[in-house]
């Protein structure tokens, strides 16, 4: 998942990636590409110029970059074979919004769990 990625890459806890957690991040998730191309990514999803990415700006680099058909068989998605790339990305984004709200509620349960 994007999010784990997101997290285990994410080294000194910032929030943030910066181009090397950026890359480990991107090959973890198995996205293939040439440095130039990640560089290229990073730069571009970089919306506020500050030299590091959010979970966001991360999240929209991934859906751009990674085999979308495949990650969305990945989550048992019955995917027709004949649909544009941007509906994929539409439905891969629509997915992992969805998982990560049930990642937070999981843990918001674990945490009154502990607390209780």
């Amino acid at each position: 998942m994007a999010t784990d990625a997101f997290e285990m890459m994410d080294e000194d806890r910032s929030g943030f990636l910066d181009e090397d957690e950026y890359r480990y991040a991107s090959e973890y998730l198995g996205v293939e590409i040439t440095d130039e191309i990640l560089e290229k990514y990073f730069h571009k999803y970089d919306y506020n110029y500050a030299g590091l990415l959010d979970y966001f700006e991360f999240r929209d680099i991934f859906i751009e970059l990674c085999d979308v058909r495949k990650q969305l068989e990945l989550r048992k998605v019955d995917v027709p074979s004949f649909v544009r790339k941007k509906t994929l990305r539409l439905m891969l984004r629509d997915l992992l919004i969805e998982e990560e709200r049930k990642e937070r509620r999981a843990l918001v349960w674990f945490l009154l769990i502990l607390m209780t």
